[in-house]
């Protein structure tokens, strides 16, 4: 399953997550015209998340 928001009014980018067993979901909706960089902000969450999950990651002895 996969989140799915409205743009609405003045909103030019939306984040939606879900989680179910196990797994994070995360949408991004953005306004392209109003929000041309959307490359870069993907690719800033995605290295984050990375970085994130590389520390939540249990100890191997």
């Amino acid at each position: 399953m996969i989140p799915i928001g409205a743009l609405a009014g003045n909103l030019a980018i939306s984040f939606l997550a879900f989680s179910y067993a196990g797994v994070l979901t995360i949408s991004v909706r953005v306004d392209a015209e109003r929000h041309p960089d959307l490359p870069v902000l993907v690719a800033a969450m995605v290295r984050d998340w990375r970085s994130l999950t590389a520390e939540a990651a249990p100890a191997t002895a």
